[in-house]
């Protein structure tokens, strides 16, 4: 699979146009521009990544160095993209979030800025894999 990804985004720098079919939702947020959303032969959705990303909530997962204090719980869990916040573990938290990728990368410099030694910042799932649930609970026929 890694092989075949180092191929497509190779590929996307010319001017070639890929089509590409598959089940696995995060390895199409990781290569593809545009995404359509097929659902038993019906066309959901055909759109960029970004713009069907837009709005979606996002949940990360935050693995810090230490155990998060309450003063940096409190400033991470009133930052303006932040929907909720809880802690799992001493060094683990569990972030929603609103908005697409230029508000994690806000989200991530703001968390360092405040002093929080993070080892691993990483979305539990792809966002497009809540859009197609979304439209495919939507049409439940």
């Amino acid at each position: 699979m890694v092989e075949v990804r180092d191929i497509i985004k190779e590929l996307k720098k010319t001017d070639i146009t890929i089509l590409m079919s598959s089940h696995l939702l995060n390895e199409v947020q990781e290569v593809c521009d545009k995404v359509a959303i097929i659902d038993r032969g019906t066309l959901l959705t055909y759109d960029s990544l970004e713009n069907l990303s837009a709005g979606q909530e996002v949940t990360l997962t935050i693995t810090t160095l230490e155990p998060v204090t309450p003063p940096e719980f409190e400033v991470i869990k009133a930052l303006k993209c932040v929907t909720s916040v809880k802690r799992t573990e001493n060094n683990t938290l569990i972030l929603r979030l609103s908005g697409g990728a230029e508000e994690q990368s806000k989200l991530l410099r703001e968390i360092l800025n405040s002093g929080v030694n993070v080892v691993s910042y990483t979305p539990q799932h792809a966002a497009i894999e809540d859009v197609y649930l979304h439209l495919v609970s939507e049409g439940d026929y």
